[in-house]
């Protein structure tokens, strides 16, 4: 189960969401956030559906007992614990976490559709149009699904760090950062090992970004803040180039000369590039992937022999 505070941020702001949960109640064996860890109803705690006519919304408490071996008797709202020690903490508007099994089942109840309907429009979604990161978890996965086949919603992370779903015409509306500043905000690039940088320390190999990672030959490149791959594309095509114009999925090829010039930066272009190639927008061309090594590899990328070309499915 999908606990990171990413996938209780996506649940938090899906609003819709908790008023269904709200209006249903928990029930047992419920992933909660209760503001601090996450808890499982009826595994770590019991839960007692209260209404207060003084508060906006439900208040739920929770008994967390710490005797393994207990009896508990429900009498009303009190808790009779005939065996050990317990504490009552009283949360108000827990956050609930779904199970994947959930939302397949809340998106097969409100399309009235079978699972084997419904497993075809989730892959679907996954693949086409609707491509997010394979970074996403499948949690993620299926709460991006039930929010847009529900509720009409894409998820979007805003450059300032906050959590939303917009309507579908709503969400080419966003206003985000530009270009340049989305990508320094989602990547982290090694520095360069062509040798003629003054700035670059004096061991740029040995401080390249590991693990998940695209060569752009003088650099490596690796993703972070989870990158979105709709905004990633759509500010990409509403770039306004000072020095020229160019359509990076016209499904040719592009260099990271070309690219530099209509971006204004040649660092950033690679950087773009190997963040393109990381998302699956795009198929990355080099010296190293197509076998060269070593100065020759650099010599060849230097007259420009690193390009782009996005695929003839992209959208």
């Amino acid at each position: 189960m999908d606990k990171s505070e990413y996938y209780i941020k996506m649940c938090e702001s899906a609003r819709y969401l908790h008023q269904y949960k709200y209006d249903v109640g928990f029930d047992e064996g419920d992933f909660v956030y209760d503001g601090d860890k996450v808890r499982v109803v009826g595994h770590d705690f019991l839960s007692i559906g209260i209404s207060d006519r003084h508060m906006p919304r439900p208040v739920y408490r929770f008994a967390m007992i710490e005797d393994v071996n207990f009896n508990v008797e429900f009498d009303g709202f009190e808790i009779v614990h005939r065996e050990g020690e317990y504490c009552i903490d009283i949360i108000s508007n827990p956050v609930w976490l779904p199970r994947p099994d959930q939302l397949f089942s809340l998106v097969c109840g409100s399309k009235n559709k079978p699972d084997k309907d419904v497993i075809s429009m989730f892959s679907d979604f996954v693949n086409t149009p609707c491509k997010y990161p394979s970074s996403y978890t499948y949690e993620q996965y299926m709460l991006l699904f039930y929010m847009y086949r529900v509720h009409n919603k894409r998820f979007y992370v805003s450059s300032d760090g906050t959590y939303e779903w917009y309507v579908e015409n709503e969400y080419t509306e966003v206003k985000t950062n530009g270009l340049i500043e989305y990508i320094n905000e989602h990547t982290t690039r090694g520095p360069c090992t062509c040798g003629r940088c003054i700035d670059a320390p004096h061991n740029p190999r040995e401080q390249q970004p590991v693990g998940h990672t695209s060569d752009v030959v003088f650099f490596k490149v690796s993703l972070k803040n989870k990158p979105d791959l709709l905004v990633f594309k759509k500010l990409i095509k509403n770039h306004n180039s000072e020095f020229c114009d160019i359509d990076l999925f016209d499904h040719k090829e592009h260099n990271y000369l070309e690219i530099g010039a209509w971006v204004g930066d040649q660092g950033v272009a690679l950087t773009l590039m190997g963040m393109g190639e990381l998302l699956g927008v795009w198929k990355l061309l080099t010296p190293v992937s197509l076998g060269m090594s070593g100065e020759f590899a650099e010599k060849m990328a230097g007259a420009g022999m690193i390009s782009i070309r996005s695929p003839k499915n992209d959208n």
